[in-house]
């Protein structure tokens, strides 16, 4: 779930973000990219983007990713089908 980005990377140890599930980051197109949780599940992942959207950030939305390189959500499902 991404929930935010920024040009400049931000410090995650401040209290705004203490009750934010498994927050990371990557960089790409020039900004840092926050997310929060690992879901695998399509239920999972819309229980978290409900919490984030609760937490403000109305913006999140969710992102998958396949061998630590982002991934299209397309990409993503045809990998889920292969399995």
């Amino acid at each position: 779930m991404q929930f935010k980005a920024s040009w400049e990377r931000i410090n995650l140890d401040t209290i705004i973000y203490a009750d934010m599930p498994l927050i990371d980051y990557y960089f790409h197109g020039s900004y840092y990219k926050y997310t929060i949780g690992r879901e695998k599940s399509e239920e999972d992942c819309d229980n978290l983007l409900d919490f984030a959207h609760k937490k403000g950030y109305k913006d999140a939305f969710v992102v998958a990713f396949y061998n630590a390189k982002r991934i299209t959500l397309d990409e993503a499902n045809l990998l889920k089908t292969k399995k």
